[in-house]
């Protein structure tokens, strides 16, 4: 048998009940806030996995794990993009190129080398905003 998920109203433990009136219909219950759920048409019911997976459909929590995941990876780039500028520009007050003010290192116009820290920031923040530069 597969697993059952939480309760999603209550995150208590879920329970598959195998006599459910007739005895041939399958439901689950919840063990703390008592809820039940079944299939949504009788043959659904009498389909043990298919009532497990029913429960186990959680479509919004699926989006929002996705999206979780995929903030996680941006803080992920921009920590290692700040890390790299940081060790980059710790030393030397300058990158690739010395500069004799420090807002000149981000300014629009001016070039760096491909892998100048300051060239790889610009790229990662074009790739976050999803410019596809």
């Amino acid at each position: 048998m597969s697993e059952l998920k939480a309760c999603p109203f209550c995150g208590g433990e879920l329970k598959l009940v195998e006599d459910y009136y007739d005895g041939n219909l399958f439901r689950t219950e919840c063990q703390l806030c008592l809820r039940s759920y079944t299939g949504t048409t009788e043959d659904d019911c009498r389909d043990r996995e298919k009532v497990i997976a029913l429960v186990n459909t959680r479509p919004i929590e699926s989006s929002l794990e996705s999206q979780i995941a995929s903030q996680q990876e941006t803080i992920r780039k921009l920590t290692e993009d700040a890390e790299r500028l940081s060790k980059q520009l710790e030393g030397s007050g300058f990158c690739c190129n010395p500069h004799d003010r420090w807002l000149e290192l981000f300014a629009d116009d001016d070039t760096h080398d491909d892998d100048c820290p300051v060239t790889l920031h610009r790229a990662l923040m074009s790739e976050l905003k999803g410019d596809g530069e």
